[in-house]
């Protein structure tokens, strides 16, 4: 089944792109027309998807539902960031997961993960397994062969250390000694591997300089010692790389000999050791081990593994109503000329992942431009907006929401559903709260593990507001894996499954068919 322009709009950055307004005119045209003009429902792919797969996706929902009396309407949106990543096809989750499975694979990301690992596993057994200690004060640290073992060759077959429970006291910090100790113990290393990767990393990035015209001849040796030939590729961020080759240049000036680049990123390694164990004390922590790596990414890669890929995905969606020749302006003008000639349609909102945020757009602009008696039904599949994002939204227009359903995993799921094995052992939502929000740990609306009111989540404003609004209907949340009867039940097992898995997708039907 092929879809027509009579039942989608495709934009690019917000803009119309592969329809135009005329196309959007032609749709409220035929919608009017069609005998299903009085139930709408709007979809709103991901945002990690590439155009074919979003357009397949909507062909498959045409299908599966052409026998819905509901007029089907797709938003397939795009952002510029895939003109960066067509080694994936455009496909924005493809080019995470890449990344991802790149920077496992560097060495100084191995040495880094297992020292910071064997400290913070340390540290937490220091406190809950009666005050472990070595003979000078310092952390009884777990043998460096057990930690290799453990990270790649998990004992659950999934997560190093899942048994691990990290937990820490409140305003558990690293002692003076502690700090010492690990300073020391990168510093002292009878095998140099990591300070060895620095060295090749930096020469090679100074030669990339060089050939780019930014850097005179020569100046890639004799800096730090070592061979001055050898490289490194690296996913490194170049705001990190910058600051190491800067540092190192400052030492060389002075006349000190230290490997300047190599203590830089010891630095680093401490701060990120530092805000493992204060997210273990502040309970905002995603595991030992995912902590951990989220923290090293952050430190180090969060430039070249989707941070400013997910940012702009968000913009995008702002963007579709932030001019008037926009496409979500000019769909939200369209369906206000649609009320006043006197249709006056059930409407229903359905996003799945970013799509979501796609819907929070779309409703606080909706309230200023359709009449107050507009409203919506809202089905979010595995929502990926932050849960403040959400709550700001409840804020604006409440009122605009007649009924709501939100379809995520269970958290358990949520864990199991792995991104790139050996790497990062979470999902996607899991990556996205831990990393490419800007603050560790930030609630989304998608995952069970903030539907708490545990006293280490309501630092979080937004959360018991949004725990009170739907805990209003025991129907308004379906965790899966679940089958609670018509419209409330799912078995995907992954954030992909929710736009494809047939249990899921039945209730989606019910609920098209029946409303909420």
């Amino acid at each position: 089944m092929i879809l027509t322009k009579d039942h989608y709009i495709q934009l690019k950055d917000g803009a119309f792109d592969g329809t135009s307004k005329d196309d959007l005119d032609n749709l409220f045209k035929t919608l009017a027309a069609d005998p299903h003009r009085d139930s709408i429902v709007l979809h709103f792919h991901g945002g990690l998807v590439n155009v074919a797969s979003a357009t397949q996706t909507a062909e498959n929902l045409t299908q599966r539902f052409q026998g819905i009396n509901t007029y089907q309407v797709f938003f397939i949106w795009e952002t510029g960031v895939t003109e960066v990543i067509q080694q994936e096809g455009g496909d924005v989750l493809g080019y995470i997961e890449a990344q991802l499975g790149q920077v496992g694979k560097e060495e100084v990301f191995q040495q880094l993960l297992m020292r910071v690992l064997q400290f913070a596993k340390a540290k937490v057994d220091s406190v809950n397994a009666d005050g472990l200690r070595s003979v000078d004060g310092g952390l009884d640290l777990p043998d460096e062969a057990d930690v290799w073992k453990e990270m790649h060759a998990p004992k659950d077959g999934r997560e190093p250390f899942s048994d691990v429970q990290p937990a820490l006291p409140d305003h558990e910090q690293l002692q003076d000694v502690e700090k010492q100790q690990f300073h020391d113990t990168l510093t002292q290393d009878p095998n140099p591997t990591l300070q060895v990767e620095v060295q090749k990393i930096m020469n090679g990035y100074r030669l990339t300089k060089q050939a780019n015209g930014s850097t005179p001849q020569g100046a890639t040796r004799g800096i730090e010692g070592g061979n001055p030939t050898a490289t490194t590729s690296t996913l490194i961020s170049p705001s990190v790389l910058e600051k190491m080759d800067q540092q190192s240049k400052e030492t060389a000036a002075r006349g000190i000999g230290a490997p300047a680049a190599f203590e830089f990123v010891i630095g680093q390694a401490f701060e990120v050791l530092s805000h493992v164990v204060d997210r273990f004390s502040q309970k905002t922590d995603h595991g030992l081990y995912p902590t951990v790596v989220e923290e090293i990414l952050r430190a180090f890669y969060l430039s070249n593994i989707g941070k400013n890929v997910w940012d702009h995905i968000k913009q995008e969606a702002a963007d579709a109503f932030n001019q008037p020749d926009h496409g979500g302006s000019a769909f939200l003008q369209n369906l206000n000329a649609y009320y006043q000639d006197d249709h006056h349609p059930h409407i229903t909102l359905v996003g799945h992942s970013a799509g979501s945020i796609y819907i929070c757009e779309l409703l606080q602009h909706a309230d200023k431009v359709l009449p107050p008696e507009v409203t919506f039904d809202v089905v979010f599949l595995a929502p990926a907006c932050t849960s403040k994002l959400f709550a700001d939204t409840l804020q604006a227009c409440k009122d605009r929401i007649t009924s709501i359903r939100i379809f995520a995993m269970s958290d358990q799921l949520e864990q199991a559903d792995v991104i790139v094995p050996g790497v990062y052992t979470r999902s996607l939502l899991y990556l996205v709260s831990g990393l490419f929000e800007d603050a560790p740990d930030t609630p989304i609306l998608g995952m069970k593990r903030f539907f708490s009111t545990e006293a280490s989540f309501n630092k979080w404003p937004e959360i018991p507001l949004i725990f009170t609004y739907l805990s209003v209907s025991q129907h308004n949340n379906v965790w899966s894996l679940i089958d609670a009867g018509d419209g409330l039940s799912s078995h995907s097992k992954k954030h992909g499954d929710f736009y494809s898995e047939d249990v899921t997708l039945t209730s989606l039907g019910y609920i098209l068919t029946n409303g909420l």
